[in-house]
């Protein structure tokens, strides 16, 4: 499955495909965007495709007037085997952007509420927050470097490094 989160007041068309454009590549998912209420209405697209294995080039094509929609991610889910009975919310990780940053991480837990924690190299807590479904200010006041930031919800907890910039 595909998923895309956008805003838009326009609309278009997004189509992801594979390896290349038109005969060089494979079209495995195109999305209608509709108006979604404004560019800071988010609305989440999603598109069952077939199983792509190994190392592969992903390519946008839109298909839109400038400035028609806004991509916050794309993100590609893997389901879970029917056989194990998870339930498919549960397996949502929380979208961590931008990575590097230089001003501050936008913290998304997919309307979920939750808390993070930053640590530095030498395994300092340096920061920690709730989360209310989204956070915006996330490592404003951290140096530039490298840290690790856990972010803990009742779909369970998750860990990514992150890095700092100067600019």
């Amino acid at each position: 499955e595909i998923e895309i989160t956008v805003s838009s007041q326009l609309g278009g068309i997004m189509e992801v495909w594979l390896d290349g454009l038109g005969e060089e590549g494979e079209m495995i998912a195109s999305f209608l965007i509709q108006n979604t209420g404004g560019d800071n209405q988010w609305k989440v697209f999603t598109k069952e495709i077939e199983a792509a294995y190994g190392q592969r080039d992903v390519y946008l094509n839109v298909r839109a007037s400038p400035n028609a929609y806004n991509m916050r991610h794309i993100r590609f889910v893997r389901e879970a085997d029917p056989a194990v009975s998870v339930n498919k919310l549960s397996l949502r990780q929380p979208q961590i952007y931008p990575n590097p940053f230089s001003s501050a991480l936008t913290i998304d837990l997919n309307g979920e509420r939750g808390i993070y924690t930053i640590f530095d190299v030498t395994g300092n807590q340096v920061e920690t927050g709730l989360v209310e479904s989204m956070r915006n200010n996330a490592g404003q006041r951290l140096t530039p470097g490298m840290y690790i930031i856990e972010v803990k919800s009742k779909n369970g907890n998750f860990t990514q490094k992150i890095i700092k910039s100067n600019q």
